[in-house]
């Protein structure tokens, strides 16, 4: 083992350093609010005062906005989009699975998140001696498919930390989409600026941070995030319009035998973009949206009123299958979908300019959502129902603290989040590097 001083200043000892390829799966530590969103010095970028309009367009959310055409207005969470997405509508503690006990054990926990006893390896540990991050999404999902809600890194939220909780002691009413702490007089402070609520559990933590409801007081300012335990989700939200059905003509499904490619023609009728899916079914029935995951033309994006093709080959995702247009009486359902109320799934490519491709179902994304493109240069988000919803924000009877007040809490609106946290990879293919303390004390050329 070797003892390391990184440009922080801080040793921390490294045995054999991580593949790049798996490093680059690992999330993306240690990156501040203001490479996150912007400097909330800067008074355009101040929360909650502007709100989600506040974003750089330097910072990795605004090069996202603008990436998309500025139509995707893309951000950090409240403290209260995350908690309701962590719980994924359980009542546990644990938040990830209905059948959960209310205090979970340890082999509970290990089963969702990295944590003290899981994470260490003979390979890497950190200046603790606590092991490491790991790549996202190995672990059990919650109920909703979010990886590593619970443990990896801590996750950073817009709302403030208090000074003091003991500010915290009336009541809290029923709130509706709240937003956190609006008096900074009231907040935590220090040269990092002021403080922000990290929400989950970190791969160092051995206690009982592993529930939705606990908020860490933590050092997390707005210019450096104060060590390698904290890391991102991307958030946006949905206008979460009424669906309304629009009657379009019935689409065909012409098969060419030679070239074994399918050719389904459909119209949007109407004036207004859709988003498009499509079921293919055989005798009436699903034929699996796993075996045609794979499609070309117009299809799993928005599309404007005309005439459209999409293209399928059968024999390249029907495993096992040959189609034969005598005895296969192949049909297709083409979904239409509002623009402001889109399919369950949406992925980002992140290397350029694009529009997200969406998915009603996560069986849909082409090669599964744990192929490594979707943890290097894709964003996977899953849609989170959160519109018109009333729950109970905070702890329980075993868990209970200032931060954790029981109180009910709804959301007026549907939003999208990460099914993983921001990677490392995913963070350089947004903004050109990492972050700051990654520049630092966590890239190989810091450590040989």
């Amino acid at each position: 083992m070797t003892n390391v001083k990184g440009s922080d200043g801080i040793t921390r000892n490294r045995q054999t350093w991580p593949t790049e390829d798996e490093w680059s799966m690992c999330p993306a530590d240690g990156i501040s609010i203001a490479q996150m969103r912007g400097d909330p010095e800067n008074a355009d970028y101040d929360w909650p005062a502007k709100g989600r309009k506040g974003v750089d367009s330097g910072s990795f959310l605004g090069i996202l906005r603008a990436r998309t055409g500025g139509d995707l207005p893309f951000d950090m969470p409240t403290s209260a989009e995350w908690e309701y997405a962590c719980r994924g509508e359980s009542i546990t503690t644990l938040g990830m699975t209905r059948f959960d006990e209310d205090n979970p054990s340890l082999t509970d926990v290990e089963k969702y998140a990295w944590c003290k006893s899981n994470s260490q390896t003979d390979e890497f540990v950190d200046q603790y001696g606590s092991g490491r991050t790991q790549k996202v999404g190995l672990k059990l999902p919650n109920l909703w498919g979010l990886y590593d809600m619970l443990g990896n890194l801590y996750e950073i939220c817009l709302d403030y930390n208090l000074a003091d909780e003991n500010l915290d002691k009336a009541d809290l009413p029923h709130q509706v989409d709240p937003v956190g702490l609006t008096d900074k007089t009231k907040a935590k402070f220090d040269k990092n600026g002021y403080l922000r609520q990290t929400r989950g559990g970190a791969y160092a933590d051995g206690g009982s941070s592993y529930r939705p409801s606990f908020v860490h007081n933590t050092n997390v300012g707005e210019k450096y995030a104060n060590g390698q335990w904290y890391g991102h989700r991307v958030f946006c939200p949905i206008a979460s319009a009424e669906h309304t059905e629009v009657k379009a003509d019935v689409p065909t499904l012409t098969f060419d035998a030679a070239t074994r490619e399918a050719t389904i023609a459909y119209r949007i009728t109407g004036t207004a973009d859709k988003i498009v899916t499509i079921d293919i079914k055989t005798n009436g029935v699903s034929i699996g949206a796993q075996n045609f995951a794979l499609l070309g033309g117009d299809v799993n994006k928005r599309v404007s009123p005309d005439y459209h093709r999409i293209y399928w080959r059968p024999d390249h995702t029907w495993a096992g299958h040959h189609v034969d247009t005598s005895v296969d009486n192949l049909t297709v359902e083409v979904k239409e979908w509002s623009v402001d109320n889109p399919p369950d799934y949406a992925v980002l490519h992140l290397g350029c300019a694009s529009t997200p491709m969406y998915y009603d179902s996560v069986e849909a994304i082409p090669f599964g959502i744990q192929d490594e493109r979707y943890k290097l240069d894709n964003i996977v988000f899953r849609k989170i129902p959160a519109a018109g919803r009333t729950w109970r924000m905070g702890g329980n009877r075993f868990f209970i603290n200032a931060n954790e007040k029981p109180h009910l809490v709804q959301l007026t609106k549907d939003y999208f989040l990460g099914l993983f946290e921001v990677t490392q990879q995913q963070y350089i293919q947004v903004r050109g590097k990492l972050g700051d303390y990654c520049d630092g004390a966590f890239t190989k050329d810091s450590f040989g």
